[in-house]
């Protein structure tokens, strides 16, 4: 490279286009030469135009660079780290001796159910999920709107009195098109082999394990997938 004495101007030649790089004070910037942010190197102002600009930095990489080298930098990782994940639309789910893929996890609020009324936590679990859900072949009869599921199999837990009693696979959903006896608007299918029984759990200790559940209440609250597998494990780690 040849330097004159002021230092105003030097040049030297581009290996990859072979033009002569001069750099100027003073020279608009798009014909300024500019050093690639990978090597290191000069870029002149035709091979430019061939180099690619990272658009978080606004670094420039020479065109070997570009083709050889990923860019990375503090602000392209910045935005790249506010980017949100795209969202799960399935998850595996194991409860024991069972694994199988669901598509949604959901909590079904029952105090509220005219069939238990009167019935504390433990008749509950022995009347509903020893004995009816298993001679009704899983099938649940709700009175109100039902619990909409984003397609396929659903994990249910089954809430009441502000504790967690069991869970088991949905299978489907069936509306009725006018109530049965007044009362009965559809049903929920359940697979029988997936009824999970396990030790009263309340908000506290659920807290703990899916914190995006911050109280139980009367609405159907959806549990994110990312939560699938502890809570499967821990499912199996209260079964009774």
């Amino acid at each position: 490279m040849d330097k004159e004495s002021n230092g105003a101007q030097a040049s030297e030649t581009c290996k990859v286009c072979e033009q002569a790089i001069v750099r100027v004070a003073g020279v608009p910037k798009a014909l300024s030469a500019v050093k690639c942010v990978v090597c290191s190197k000069w870029i002149c102002a035709a091979c430019r135009k061939r180099a690619f600009t990272c658009l978080a930095c606004k670094g420039v990489l020479c065109p070997s660079c570009q083709a050889k080298t990923p860019h990375t930098c503090a602000k392209s990782e910045a935005l790249a780290a506010r980017v949100p994940a795209v969202p799960l639309t399935a998850a595996r789910v194991t409860i024991g001796d069972m694994s199988v893929d669901v598509a949604s996890i959901r909590i079904l609020p029952m105090s509220l159910d005219e069939e238990f009324a009167g019935k504390d936590v433990p008749e509950v679990q022995d009347s509903f999920f020893k004995k009816a859900l298993v001679e009704w072949g899983g099938e649940y009869l709700f009175q109100r709107h039902s619990m909409r599921c984003d397609g396929g199999k659903a994990l249910v837990l089954f809430q009441m009195k502000g504790h967690i009693l069991g869970s088991a696979i949905l299978l489907s959903v069936t509306d009725y098109p006018a109530p049965v006896n007044d009362r009965y608007h559809g049903a929920y299918h359940f697979d029988v082999a997936s009824i999970h029984m396990i030790r009263p759990v309340g908000i506290d200790d659920f807290h703990r394990v899916v914190p995006e559940i911050k109280a139980f209440n009367q609405s159907k609250q959806r549990i994110p997938l990312e939560r699938a597998e502890t809570l499967g494990r821990f499912l199996s780690e209260t079964a009774l």
